[in-house]
């Protein structure tokens, strides 16, 4: 077995270990976001497949590139973007504290990514400076108010892309 295909196994052994098995937000998770920001918000997981097919979107991906994903959840598509992506760093920012948690677990779980950096950081996105770090910046804000969004594009460094 060659090298390119030993890493590619690593690889695949990553990513099925960061998408094996989904967890449900509790009540009081809810119920803790809802009053952190006076309104109901919604939280979905990503899939394999479809953060590869987020990927293939993304403008050409370098190794000078900082993903950001704004409300990380559990944190795999940040780790999928640094075990399958040439990006230097991945932070990943969330506000619920047990989804934090999860997802430093999982990070712990995968063990070392060669090269890469990985955040994982539980605050208010604004309280942080990892917008403006970030060249490539997730989020999905289709639930959002719009001055949240407003506010992201305000903080985003000249020549970041926002997806």
């Amino acid at each position: 077995m060659g090298n390119r295909s030993k890493r590619n196994n690593r690889i695949r052994a990553k990513l099925k270990k960061i998408y094996d098995g989904r967890i449900a937000d509790s009540r009081k998770e809810l119920e803790d976001l809802k009053d952190k920001h006076k309104g109901e918000k919604v939280y979905g997981e990503a899939t394999w497949s479809g953060v590869n097919q987020m990927i293939k979107h993304f403008r050409p991906l370098t190794k000078d590139d900082v993903f950001l994903d704004i409300g990380s959840g559990r944190g795999k598509m940040v780790l999928h973007m640094a075990v399958q992506t040439p990006v230097k760093k991945c932070i990943g920012v969330e506000l619920v504290k047990s989804r934090y948690d999860d997802a430093i677990k999982l990070k712990e779980e995968i063990g070392d990514i060669p090269g890469k950096e990985v955040i994982f950081i539980n605050e208010d996105i604004f309280k942080t400076d990892a917008i403006q770090q970030a060249t490539i910046i997730y989020a999905n804000v289709i639930m959002w108010d719009e001055s949240l969004v407003q506010k992201i594009l305000e903080n985003m460094s000249e020549g970041s892309s926002i997806y």
